[in-house]
């Protein structure tokens, strides 16, 4: 089974986010901007967001790090308990910081 998230997806959904906060930062032009245009001015508006922005992407990193580990090992469907552990912390990380990212982005 391959994985159902990709690199360019998960670039893509990366890019996305980024234009989205950087939108209600009223950062002019968002959707016009590259990523690392973006992290520069996110970080210069708000350091408290851009923080939360990098902890929210190396989590998920992680998260589809672990994926690709799975996938590599072909044990999709029958995880060692090793890493079915590490998807659990992974998923856990991810949206707990997802979570404090979006409770962050509506009280902008």
């Amino acid at each position: 089974m391959a994985l159902v998230i990709d690199t360019p997806t998960l670039r893509n959904f990366f890019e996305s986010t980024l234009v989205r906060v950087a939108t209600k930062l009223k950062i002019q032009d968002a959707e016009w901007k590259s990523s690392h245009e973006l992290y520069n001015e996110i970080a210069d508006v708000d350091g408290k967001m851009y923080q939360l922005l990098v902890d929210f992407f190396a989590a998920y990193i992680a998260w589809y790090n672990v994926h690709v580990d799975i996938d590599k090992a072909g044990t999709q469907g029958q995880l060692t308990a090793e890493q079915n552990q590490a998807l659990i912390e992974a998923c856990d990380k991810r949206d707990q910081t997802r979570n404090i990212l979006m409770e962050a982005y509506h009280q902008l």
